[in-house]
């Protein structure tokens, strides 16, 4: 690890360099970890920050290759994810600014997870961020796969207090066949809305509205005989 701080008190100039392998603790380890930063800490100020993660083992769930790359000012940035792992692949982008307080304003965008068995999940419009050490805040964040959807808007702050809303809720019940946690075929789309709200591990409100219209069960019953 190597690291210095120049610049000015009104315009600190951070520069990190990280480099190791074979790295472990408990039931986790890593094979290697890169990482290269260099940002101007003012509302202009250039960053640049690179970052690769190769074999992780997480209490015996592969990540095979992390990616984060983020380029261009404090005041006006993009940023990229890749994740490739044996419980699916990820992608997203993001763009945002950071003020001088500290807080996070953005866009996430372009969000595709790719599942061999669950299939693959996109992103259609952005979804606002906000992301600050006293809350975090995602607002219209949807995931669409073919006649499947989910739109999720929540938060959460410093004191432990979150809510989460789940609306626009369409799942076709016949996936539950075709992932396998369903003998019995089933027709039908589960459709509705979520709203929970709670502190820590305390949930305080919960309201749901759910229907499933044209819901077919198909059992076969069998016959016995003595």
């Amino acid at each position: 690890v190597q690291g210095s701080v120049g610049g000015t008190r009104d315009r600190p100039h951070f520069i990190a360099r990280v480099r190791s392998d074979g790295l472990s603790y408990e039931d986790y380890s890593v094979v290697s970890v890169s990482a290269d930063v260099d940002f101007v800490l003012e509302e202009q100020g250039t960053v640049s920050a690179a970052a690769e993660i190769n074999g992780a083992d997480i209490d015996g769930y592969m990540v095979d290759r992390v990616d984060v790359n983020i380029e261009g000012s404090t005041g006006d940035h993009l940023g990229t994810l890749q994740v490739d792992s044996e419980f699916g692949d990820l992608s997203l982008n993001l763009s945002g600014s950071l003020d001088e307080a500290m807080q996070w304003r953005g866009s996430l965008v372009g969000v595709n997870y790719v599942h061999p068995d669950y299939g693959t999940w996109d992103q259609k419009e952005k979804a606002e961020l906000k992301i600050s050490a006293e809350e975090l805040e995602i607002a219209s964040f949807c995931l669409y796969s073919g006649e499947n959807a989910l739109c999720a808007a929540g938060g959460t702050n410093s004191s432990g207090s979150w809510s989460i809303q789940i609306e626009d809720l369409a799942f076709s019940l016949s996936k539950l066949n075709h992932w396998g946690f369903l003998e019995p075929g089933i027709s039908g789309a589960v459709q509705g809305e979520i709203r929970a709200a709670g502190e820590g591990a305390v949930l305080s409100a919960l309201d749901t509205t759910v229907s499933v219209p044209e819901l077919e069960l198909d059992v076969d019953t069998g016959e016995v005989y003595p």
